[in-house]
């Protein structure tokens, strides 16, 4: 039950903070305008928790191929609700691109075995402070 509510908690925490981009200056005159920002807001944050599961799929499928436990067990504590990895700032902008992301080269920066000894040790040590 707790997990469930954290879950909840966490996409609302993403939710706002895509709701703030732009340094959160709302500009919308009218109820028709607010449903727009709130939808658009919905879409942004499932893109992000879209794009996050697909990431986290692929480099727990590796890892899984190649028989390394102890990332599949970081990767199982990963939420794809995480927004760490996404720029906040500005503002967000839509239009037609040929350019597409290369999810393939994302997934073989975590085959990495130094990004791995990194986050190994970070997990292993405990925070300073």
């Amino acid at each position: 039950m707790q997990k469930a509510l954290n879950r909840g908690e966490a996409y609302h925490r993403l939710r706002r903070a895509v709701s703030f981009v732009n340094g959160g200056k709302f500009r919308v005159k009218t109820e028709s305008d607010q449903q727009i920002w709130n939808e658009c807001a919905r879409l942004i944050t499932n893109a992000i928790i879209y794009y996050n599961t697909v990431v986290l799929s692929r480099v727990y499928e590796h890892k899984l191929a190649s028989g390394d436990k102890e990332a599949q067990i970081i990767i199982e504590g990963v939420s794809p609700v995480a927004w760490q990895n996404v720029n906040m700032f500005g503002s967000f902008e839509f239009n037609p691109s040929t350019s597409k992301i290369d999810i393939d080269a994302m997934v073989a920066r975590f085959d990495d075995p130094e990004f791995w000894s990194k986050v190994l040790k970070e997990r292993h040590d405990p925070p300073l402070g």
